[in-house]
């Protein structure tokens, strides 16, 4: 029955609980009816189809108590295992069944049942392919760019200066703001670009530049545990201020702070900012005139920008759409659309993003809007635009959009994380619940089916996927996709991934986002304005100073978070622990304060720093629990409770004081997919014979048999996407054969066929070892780390051999992303012609001392890698002669300047304070280094 339209919602969704309810007939006959009254329901409902921005109010209010009445239902039935001796109780299970029957009825007398006041919904069809771009379009913005450098590094003036590109939202700031940091930062010693947001955390800002000026601090400030307390400690911000300050008085940087919505934040940033006549340069955007004025002191550095007129305005909307002139299909209300951005640049590539998603057509009352661009002003364009991008998107898109609003804005969310979350939270539609619960209705398992997502409401096929049908994995990938070709989210790359690691949203998005989001009981986000609704999903923010509306947030919730499902705490937890009514961590009265949450599905702690093992205690009674991030937290242990979450998922234990060994309670997680933890810890085999992992990162490998056990989860697994393997060197450090062994069999694996992205750290590089890792015929991304398990300086010897030689016979026909890391006296790799026809992005990670002991030159036959366009040397600078990390500097950009493509170069220097004068040269030596350590990490085609 194509296109006929159905209902729509995430976890809790109706065919979920009608097949649910098929379990529970032999309780109660009355189950029975309760299963009838809910298909009436559905039934109802699918005369329905929802264009959000058309809703009147009465049809809002009753998707809500639709919405409401199917979570307390499953929630129900969820905890009908849980009850004993239910079939003793039927006189209490018949008034609940009868208790829900009537709010079902009542949802059946709702102005809802009356379709043909409301609107029909557009049908989308999901590109079939997409093409990431790192630099977003600039038409209109060259002059403005060119006058910025010119105005940033024109000028001989030692003093440091502040430039403030000043605009409302929506203008380019950030994106005019990036092409500039992009073509000047290499003309600095260091640099660093961070983004702020509105209710920005000043302590994670300045930790932020800090690692990104000089990123060997990153280990020293992460994070620390006192042995004698347990306790996790933030790095303080007075301390990080100060090292910042006293690595930066004498280099010559450039700082680029986007988002700046306050001068105290400024005051805060810019006293770790010295002014020491070296010529640095700081640049900041900001929609505030007085934020503006006490950056940049002097009128002149205060950069103002405008809307773009309409012939750069067209030129824009055009190369956005990839045409070079309007089109010929509905040309008109393609017009009507780019006039309603009014020169905007954000509007224009909401509209732009509008169109590459491919819709068929626009619903005819927006074409009536877009008609009457006359009434708009231009924030209202922006609004507009911003609206019928949320309305076209398929029912599951607007949740996993929706669902951003968790997150604090200016930060960046990790991709990994907010699948993951997306799939913990059945935003990602099941297609295993519609084929059930078509076998019920009795549908005969036709086309028509449930797309999943939060939001009650049809569609016709929306987001539809072709082919074989996907795992919940790879469809989240596809909506992370599709809400970036939208340009609803800003993809976030770095160099050592092909694909975007990450997204930020846009703050007149997020902002849009957040209303929505309010309005319709979405998340309920802690703060000073409270919801009188019932909270279902909480993201608590702890990076809110406020400590009188965190209070009242806290204290006023305790009657609401009885029912919560879903709960993200973000930031520091330290500063809500036992000052109200009800905390998040530790007890209350003697009492674990876990279990009372007996609902949660979600339970997202990471990054909370002081988060501890007790404040765990109880975990096992959150019997639905379904996702536990507990990383980058000072937990040092799990109870053997937790072996009780049988639905358990997602487990993420990584950057963690973890012990060497998990409760061997965990091998009863039948439901366990993800399994996140560093390598330190030893898996014992038992979870490593489940069936059921997709992601298993990172085991340890301590024995020969501890290898065998990996090796047999490779061959006997047929879900697993994800194996990410530590080899401890200090432990096989006498059996290198069977290393070696295990690491040609994992190339050779059938299972491995497909792989596109692969981590692997060996101890000694080889020909034949190079050869089997070029032989991987889809391998995109290729993070390759040789330690030669050098232990100190009297040990490296000189390599008459020279490099590990790279070329056209060797395979590595797709590879696009490169990183090769030496360590402790590692084999590098030099190319010859020819070598890496697809290769455009290469990271060197070495240090220059070694490279000289062993090699005696800088010789890495880049200049052979004819499609390079970026290359990022990482040089340990640690007991290198000063003119030698100069000679590696000048040997990269003389290889790389001979490729026509002219790649972007890009160095960074780390341990310079161990840099050794010239004059002490006699002296140097390499200093004492670890043993080995090895992983391997591979992705599987998506």
């Amino acid at each position: 029955m194509e296109g006929q339209p159905m209902v729509s919602y995430s976890a809790g969704s109706v065919n979920s609980v009608v097949y649910k309810l098929t379990k529970l007939k032999d309780c109660s006959l009355v189950i029975e009816g309760l299963q009838k009254d809910l298909m009436i329901l559905l039934e109802s409902f699918s005369q329905v189809v929802v264009l959000p921005s058309k809703m009147n109010w009465q049809v809002q209010v009753c998707m809500k108590i639709v919405r409401e009445l199917v979570f307390d239902i499953e929630d129900w039935i969820d905890q009908m295992p849980a009850m004993p001796n239910t079939g003793g109780k039927l006189v209490d299970l018949e008034d609940e069944v009868k208790r829900f029957k009537a709010r079902i009825e009542h949802a059946l007398s709702s102005e809802l049942r009356d379709p043909a006041s409301l609107p029909g919904h557009t049908q989308v069809t999901v590109a079939s392919h997409i093409l990431f771009e790192e630099k977003t379009a600039l038409v209109g913005m060259e002059v403005p760019m060119d006058e910025l450098v010119k105005h940033l590094t024109g000028e001989h003036e030692k003093r440091r200066k502040v430039v403030s590109i000043l605009g409302v939202e929506g203008l380019g700031k950030t994106t005019l703001a990036k092409e500039v940091y992009s073509k000047i930062q290499g003309n600095f010693e260091c640099r660093a670009f961070v983004t702020l947001g509105r209710r920005p955390s000043i302590r994670e800002t300045v930790q932020e530049i800090l690692c990104q000026v000089n990123p060997s601090a990153e280990k020293k400030i992460n994070l620390k545990i006192d042995p004698r307390h347990g306790r996790g400690t933030a790095p303080d911000l007075k301390k990080l201020l100060t090292e910042l300050w006293k690595y930066l008085a004498t280099k010559r940087y450039f700082i680029l702070v986007d988002g700046l919505w306050s001068t105290q934040a400024w005051k805060i940033i810019n006293s770790a900012l010295p002014n020491e006549n070296n010529g640095s340069r700081v640049l900041t955007t900001t929609c505030i005139s007085a934020v503006a004025q006490r950056c940049s002191v002097h009128p002149m550095d205060i950069y103002r920008i405008e809307p773009l007129n309409e012939e750069m305005s067209a030129r824009l909307y055009l190369k956005l759409i990839r045409q070079k002139e309007w089109p010929a299909d509905h040309a008109e209300v393609t017009k009507n659309m780019f006039k309603m951005c009014g020169g905007m640049p954000l509007a224009l590539v909401l509209a732009a993003g509008l169109l590459a998603a491919k819709c068929k057509q626009l619903p005819e009352p927006e074409i009536s809007v877009v008609s009457s661009v006359e009434q708009y002003s231009k924030s209202d364009g922006i609004m507009k635009t911003l609206q019928m991008s949320y309305d076209a998107l398929s029912l599951p898109l607007r949740s996993c959009l929706l669902y951003l609003s968790v997150f604090r804005g200016g930060c960046t969310i990790k991709k990994d994380r907010l699948i993951r979350l997306w799939i913990a939270e059945r935003l990602i539609p099941r297609k295993d619940d519609e084929r059930r619960a078509q076998e019920i209705r009795g549908d005969g398992g036709e086309e028509t089916r449930v797309e999943g997502g939060e939001i009650i409401g049809y569609e016709e096929n929306g987001g539809k996927e072709t082919g074989d049908e996907k795992s919940l994995w790879e469809t989240g990938q596809l909506y992370f996709k599709e809400l970036i070709i939208r340009r609803l989210i800003q993809p976030v790359f770095n160099y050592n991934d092909d694909q975007p690691v990450g997204c930020t949203v846009h703050g007149v998005i997020l902002d849009f986002i957040n209303s929505l989001s309010s309005k319709g009981n979405f998340v309920t986000v802690g703060g000073a304005h409270l919801s009188t609704d019932m909270v279902r999903r909480f993201s608590l923010d702890c990076f809110n100073n406020n400590d009188e509306d965190r209070d009242a947030t806290l204290a006023s919730f305790a009657m609401h978070l009885s029912r919560v499902r879903s709960m993200i705490v973000l930031g520091d937890i330290e500063g809500i622990a036992g000052r109200s009514a009800l905390t998040l961590s530790g007890k209350i009265d003697g009492t674990p304060v876990l279990p009372s949450f007996k609902l949660l599905r979600v339970l997202d702690l990471e990054g909370t720093y002081h988060l501890r093992s007790r404040h765990l205690q109880g975990i096992g009674g959150l019997v639905l629990l379904r996702y536990l991030g507990a990383a980058e937290t000072a937990i040092d242990s799990l109870p053997e409770e937790i072996g009780e979450l049988g639905q358990l998922e997602t487990l993420n234990l990584r950057k963690t004081k973890m012990p060497s060994t998990l409760p061997t309670s965990m091998a009863k997680q039948k439901m366990l997919a993800h399994l996140l933890i560093d390598g330190t810890v030893k898996l014992p085999s038992e979870i490593l014979k489940m069936q059921g992992l997709e992601e298993v990162s990172t085991v340890g490998v301590y024995s020969s048999r501890s290898i065998d056990s990996v090796a047999e989860l490779l061959r006997k697994s047929e879900r697993l996407r994800v194996l990410g393997i530590r080899l401890d060197g200090s432990h096989l450090s006498n059996d290198n054969e069977s290393v070696r062994t295990f690491l040609m069999e994992v190339t050779r694996m059938a299972s491995l066929f497909s792989v596109t992205h692969l981590d692997i750290e060996i101890v000694r590089l080889e020909d034949e070892a190079v050869r089997a890792l070029g032989g991987l015929p889809h391998l995109v991304l290729l993070k390759l780390v040789s330690s030669g398990g050098i232990r100190f300086s009297s040990q490296l010897k000189w390599n008459p051999e020279g490099r590990c030689k790279v070329g056209v016979d060797h395979g590595f026909k797709c590879v696009k992303v490169l990183s090769l890391i030496c360590r402790s006296g590692g084999t590098e790799l030099e190319f010859t012609p020819g070598a890496m026809k697809e290769l455009q992005r290469l990271t060197l990670d070495f240090s220059a001392r070694e490279a000289l002991c062993i090699y005696g030159n800088f010789s890495f036959g880049i200049e052979h890698l004819s499609s390079l366009t970026r290359v990022h040397a990482m040089i340990s600078c640690k007991c290198a002669v000063a003119s030698e990390v100069n000679t590696v500097k000048d040997a990269i950009r003389e290889q790389a300047g001979n490729l026509s493509s002219k790649p972007t170069i890009e160095f960074t220097t780390i341990n310079e304070h161990m840099i050794i004068p010239d004059h002490k040269a006699k002296t140097a030596a390499v200093s004492p280094k670890i043993w080995l350590n090895g992983c391997i990490n591979f992705r599987q085609t998506a």
